[in-house]
């Protein structure tokens, strides 16, 4: 029988040049020899696209093989669990190319060689546990096979060398290839002795269409072209074709390239001396202008390892701007056209998430698999060159090599801010940001950089944007203020020449023909700003909804209207803006239609920034929306700070409950007869107060109640960019910050308790037992601890020491420590530095977005946010929290319901899984009995099902709502989660026992009856729903923001259509509004985790939107509320509350704290506009929740608008926002929220 050989690979280069090899061999003189002796079979698994038709011929081919080369890397999952499976029934030679899992890396062998007799070989003597480092090993491996070719030796280094001739694929190197296994392992006679193997690494400046290397920058410049005149580009690219044959489309990128700059090609490959040749290089003189890097994963660190700090340092010095053109190599053009999803789960990681923690910007597909093959065997697929997507690269590019070369005083720039919902009232919002004082430091530090402005005072901006009505759609004022217009001709004129005819259809069908009726007038549109010299201040246009209520119901694929588009052709084409920059968190460019990623020409974002540079100002504490704003607008982002934090003080009846507790703790030790009588008062108090007591109405649950409410942190007003951190502020953030468990990083305050009698805090003659008194105590002396060490002298921190046991020592000196490294960071914030930095045009480093407090890592702000690599989600802690989480909740239906709920519904965000690091994910994986190991490498997990006899109680099924941005940061998250609803689905176990398969067989036979067996089979155990791809909001905040809803059932409508796209590791945003709702029959209680001290339950408009929306669904579609419960996460005491007394806890510590409302009013118009965004909330999670009380409106009323004082100071602050205030009680008590009186309704007209 012929030697047979399998091929499987996603690889088109090693398979087109080994038809090659295969073509000329049959024109040697051994060609008789080696097709007598040699059977060849090969599979191309590397396009997207369904390959289970061939899996039968897999397992023919396989287990009839002596020897199978698999190259896996980037297989769909599909693809690689069937040839797993396979595999475990071969006992031939196994090469595994690349990475692969470790199931397979375990079944690698060659001739006398196996990698577990290496690993085993590797193993040090003491038999200590090592991490498996598999770039290491193979380095290891190679030089022991050189020295001693022999034996196993000589296999495993054969082994390595088959690797390296597959990957640096050429006709050479694959003809070798073939030789060495035909020869060695085939015995096969008579064949050429095989070559040694061609490899370009040794150059770093390589020319990949004459395969040519200079050793130097001056050979380069001698022998490449090079023209002094002319600026210089670098592009970082693989010195070798793989997967794809890129040599081709890279040789006409140079060849164009070289058009109008120099090019400096620079060829990556493995190992770490390229950075070595790359930093000598630089030495010599080298300078760029701009960086295109076409390398997927990180520069320093590819599949199997490497430095990213190197990488970044070859960045830092090019401090160039470093955009990331990349090969759609699995995909046809017309594919990737005509879809909303570009990517797969594992590209988004590969080619985009990963470059982007390099600090990359301007993800663009310049090139994907052209529609015919040029073999038909294997279907293969040349990349052929996107041409609209090359000239959108290119001309951007020459937008940011002008950036660096024109001088400040010429540069134009446009500041944008919102106006959502349009008015005057709404002017300049933007997460804890205030951005007309924002702006005004801006601009003053631009004019002393040189830029062609005066500063732009916040009274200016407040006078001309609110005062005199430059504003969207003013309801006050005429139009005829607004200066600046657009003419219709030019506007006709130039998106007929260049708007695809796809959008011009789709406008003209929402919106009708130009200009339409919003802000226009007669012949031009209006465009909302201010021109100083040569900065411009604008509004974003409106999405138009406001304007026209009757849209409401479609705003999620909704087309911008006429004037939007002209506001941003102004931009480029009239004002001719050199960089635009959006000021805050967030505006509404992000989330017009197209693809979350990877745009094409047809998607609005793409047209709207046309070839300006981006630079946008963002919240830090937001990576999710930050990562999709800087995906879908080409925006180099740059995070800006909260305020600080701090801690709520007691106030009004608070102050008097806190002094009856007092008084009642006194009395149980001195005045026994008085102990009754005082508690009778605190009851009552308890009582006028509506405060809701966890348990008992006992002294010790009302001060535990207190206690947690004085531990609440608050945001201590807005942040201004370009305001540095006061001292206080930064012994606020540091307080913040230590009171976190961090592993052994213990909490300052933790510390301080476990010694609380050693240190003799409690007072003299006081109950010991007074909760209250001590917990102040505690934080006093932390406070008093963090000012002395940081600010001080440390002389009361050498006294507490002293006094604290060895244990106690050493971890309050490691938490400093922390705190020592927390407040470099924090005092490093060069906020206007950054921003600047972007405007010159230069490499602006990536940092981690994420919570201020839980992760000042995330210090210093002024930088590129990008997200938690999902990769590693959920982390051990978060799986442990998470299960805290689960049991909260379980317990708490278990002591209400006194039995087990069936299914919880979650909400799951990409916010607060980046936050968190998969909090939500370890709740879910709980609730199911489910553990998830990680694999040898961060790529890999593993899914431990917990026996039912160790999780002593029920699997509880989970229903999982998931956001856009989720969907879009954490596409892995859904093919896992997926995939273990499946197993558990299937487990042998009774449906007592095991509601997720009790459900999932319901499912079954109710989807049997509308689709085949296979496909009702692959939904039954699908778990999760979220909005269609390309889109991410519900439109519930538009309707509560309009007010023109007439019925809550009209909410839960908008939620479900929205949230009834299922997404599974098969399916991908398909709408199942059948399936939707037969889940959302089952649930019991809808959960949430609060996450972060930024916002309350109250502060956020997303949290009426999506748990509110789906706890109306529930409501809907089942006839009964659900439980509505709310876990507060934000600290390391996890609560877990009603939804009622999540909202109370937003309102008392928040929304009616003088101490807030104080440090709110600070900031004229955007204090005010933050008050009246929470009354309009209030209305939303009535609606929804029905968990709002009227006293929290009589409360409102009484705070805002009876209090003269205060009322006048709202007045002061932003006129319009005082009268949304207003109106928004009318409508609490129209809609049956708020129990008004005739004679306050009275007052309030």
């Amino acid at each position: 029988m012929p030697y047979q050989i399998t091929f499987i690979s996603v690889s088109d280069s090693g398979l087109r040049y080994l038809d090659e090899v295969l073509g000329t061999f049959s024109k040697e003189d051994f060609c008789q020899t080696f097709k007598a002796g040699v059977e060849i079979k090969t599979f191309f698994v590397g396009e997207d696209k369904d390959f289970s038709n061939i899996f039968s011929s897999f397992e023919e081919a396989i287990l009839s093989s002596n020897i199978l080369l698999l190259d896996l890397m980037g297989a769909g999952s599909a693809v690689s669990e069937n040839i797993e499976k396979i595999v475990e029934k071969f006992h031939g030679n196994l090469v595994l190319i690349g990475s692969g899992s470790e199931y397979l890396r375990s079944r690698i062998r060659l001739g006398s060689f196996s990698i577990n007799s290496v690993k085993k070989m590797m193993k040090s003597k003491k038999n200590k546990k090592t991490s498996f480092d598999m770039e290491k090993m193979l380095d290891r491996m190679e030089t022991i096979g050189k020295l001693a070719p022999l034996g196993p030796l000589k296999d495993m280094r054969n082994m390595i060398l088959l690797g390296k001739f597959w990957r640096y694929a050429g006709f050479e190197n694959i003809k070798n290839m073939l030789l060495l296994l035909c020869s060695d392992y085939g015995k096969i006679k008579g064949l050429p002795k095989p070559g040694e193997l061609i490899d370009y690494s040794r150059y770093v400046l390589f020319d990949p269409e004459k395969l040519q290397g200079f050793k130097n920058l001056a050979e380069l410049q001698d022998k490449f072209g090079w023209d002094k005149n002319k600026k210089t580009i670098g592009i970082l690219f693989h010195s070798f074709n793989y997967p794809n044959y890129s040599f081709g489309i890279l040789s006409k990128v140079i060849k164009y390239l070289k058009k109008k700059y120099n090019v400096v090609p620079f060829g990556i490959s493995f190992g770490s001396d390229k950075f070595k040749k790359i930093n000598r290089i630089i030495d010599e003189g080298l300078r760029l202008e701009l960086v295109w890097n076409f390398l997927p994963f990180r520069f320093g660190a590819g599949p199997m390892g490497g430095d990213p700090e190197a990488g970044l340092n070859i960045f830092r010095r090019f401090n160039v701007p470093v955009l990331h053109p990349f090969f759609l190599g699995k995909r046809k053009i017309t594919d990737w056209e005509e879809k909303l999803t570009s990517l797969g789960p594992m590209e988004v990681i590969i080619q985009i998430m990963l470059p982007e923690l390099d600090g990359v910007i301007e993800t663009i597909p310049i090139a994907a698999l052209g529609d015919k093959p040029y073999s038909e065997k294997n279907d293969l697929k040349e990349l052929s060159l996107i041409t609209h997507r090359f000239d959108k690269l290119t001309a951007r590019s020459e937008t940011w090599i002008n950036l660096r070369n024109k001088n400040n005083k010429k540069k134009k720039i446009a500041f944008i801010l919102y106006n959502y919902p349009p008015g005057e009232g709404n002017v300049g919002g933007g997460s804890f940001l205030d951005t007309f004082k924002s702006v005004e430091r801006i601009t003053s530090s631009m004019k002393d950089a040189g830029y062609s402005c005066e500063q732009i005072s916040s009274l200016k901006l407040e006078e001309i944007f609110m005062n005199k009505g430059v504003c969207n759609s003013s309801k006050w004022f005429d139009k005829k203020k607004i200066k600046t217009r657009y003419n219709l001709g030019k506007y006709l004129s130039r998106t007929k020449n260049d708007l695809h005819k796809f959008m011009v259809e789709r406008i003209a069908k929402d919106w009708g023909e130009a200009p339409g009726e919003i802000m226009t007038d007669t012949d031009s549109f209006l465009v909302p700003g201010i021109i100083e010299g040569n900065i411009f201040v604008g509004l974003q246009p409106s999405r138009g909804l406001f304007e026209d209520p009757s849209r409401l119901y479609h705003d999620k694929e909704l087309s911008p209207h006429h004037q939007y588009l002209a506001f941003y052709r102004w931009l480029e084409k009239e004002f001719k803006a050199d960089v635009v920059i959006h000021v805050g968190t967030h505006g509404t460019l992000e989330f017009l239609p197209g693809k979350e990623s990877a745009l094409t020409n047809r998607c609005f974002p793409d047209y709207m920034m046309g070839k300006m540079a981006h630079l946008y100002l963002y919240y830090t504490g937001n990576p999710s929306e930050a990562t999709i704003a800087k995906r879908r607008t080409y925006a180099c982002m740059i995070s800006y700070s909260g305020p600080m934090f701090k801690r709520f003080r007691s106030y009004g009846d608070y102050v008097e409950l806190e002094n009856m507790i007092d008084e009642y703790m006194e009395a149980k030790e001195l005045a026994l007869e008085k102990e009754s009588e005082l508690l009778a008062h605190i009851t009552r108090k308890v009582s006028d107060m509506k405060l809701v007591i966890n348990g008992d109405l006992t002294v010790d649950n009302i001060s535990g109640e207190l206690i947690r409410l004085k531990t609440s942190l608050m945001p201590a007003g807005l942040h201004e960019i370009g305001k540095p951190f006061t001292e206080k502020e930064k012994e606020s953030f540091l307080s913040a910050i230590l009171c976190w468990n961090r592993g052994e990083i213990r909490s300052l305050k933790e510390i301080i308790e476990n010694e609380y009698y050693a240190l003799k805090l409690y007072l003299p003659g006081k109950s010991k037992k007074n909760m209250i008194e001590k917990e102040e105590q505690i934080f006093k002396l932390a406070d008093s601890l963090v000012n002395d060490y940081f600010f001080g002298e440390k002389k009361l921190y050498n006294q507490i020491c002293k006094k604290l046991s060895h244990a106690g020592r050493k971890k309050i000196k490691d938490t400093f420590k922390y705190g020592e490294r927390s407040l470099r960071l924090i005092e490093d914030t060069d906020e206007i530095g950054g921003l600047l930095n972007g405007m010159d045009g230069n490499y602006t480093e990536a940092r981690l977005g994420g919570d201020l407090i839980r992760d000042p890592e995330i210090f210093p702000t002024g930088h590129n946010i990008f997200q938690f690599d999902p990769r590693l989600v959920p982390s051990k802690t978060a799986m442990e929290r998470g299960d805290r989480i689960a049991k909260s909740t379980i317990d708490y239906y278990l002591n209400n319901e006194k039995k087990y709920p069936e299914s919880v519904t979650v909400v799951l965000w990409g916010l607060e899984t980046s936050r968190t690091k998969g909090e939500t994910i370890g709740q879910i994986l709980s609730y199911l009995g489910v553990k998830i190991k990680k694999g040898s490498d961060s790529w890999e997990k593993k899914i431990k099902i917990t026996p039912l006899k160790d999780l002593g109680r029920p699997r509880i099924d989970c229903l999982i709502t998931i956001c856009g941005f989720f969907r879009d940061m954490f596409p892995n998250m859904i093919d896992l989660l997926d995939e273990i609803f499946e197993a558990v689905s299937l487990l042998d176990e009774s449906e007592k026992d095991n509601y997720i398969r009790k459900h999932s067989k319901k499912n079954y036979e109710n989807l049997k009856a509308t689709m085949d067996e296979t496909s009702a089979f692959k939904l039954s155990s699908a778990r999760m729903f979220g909005p269609p791809e390309g889109e991410y909001g519900t439109g519930i905040t538009t309707m509560v923001g309009a007010g023109t809803w007439k019925e809550e059932i009209e909410i839960a409508k908008a939620y479900l259509t929205a949230q009834k796209h299922v997404y599974t590791r098969s399916q991908r945003g398909q709408a199942q509004e059948s399936l939707f709702k037969e889940n959302l029959k089952k649930v019991d209680i809808v959960s949430q985790v609060r996450s972060s001290v930024d916002y309350s339950f109250m502060d956020l408009d997303h949290y009426y939107e999506y748990f509110g929306g789906l706890v109306k669904s529930v409501e809907t579609v089942k006839g009964t509320k659900p439980e509505m419960l709310i876990t507060d996460s934000s600290s390391n005491i996890i609560y877990t509350d009603e939804a009622k007394k999540a909202i109370e806890i937003g309102v008392r510590t928040r929304l009616l704290n003088p101490e807030y409302i104080k440090d709110m009013l600070k900031h004229r118009v955007h204090g005010a506009q933050e008050i009246a965004k929470r009354a309009e909330n209030l209305i939303g999670l009535a609606a929804t929740t029905g968990r709002v009380d009227s006293w929290i409106f009589d409360a409102i009323k009484h705070t805002f608008v009876d209090d003269n004082e205060i009322y006048d100071k709202l007045i002061e602050n932003n006129r319009f926002a005082a009268a949304d205030i207003i109106m928004r009680l009318f409508e609490a008590e129209k809609r049956g929220y708020w129990d008004a009186s005739d004679n306050e309704l009275e007052k309030l007209r």
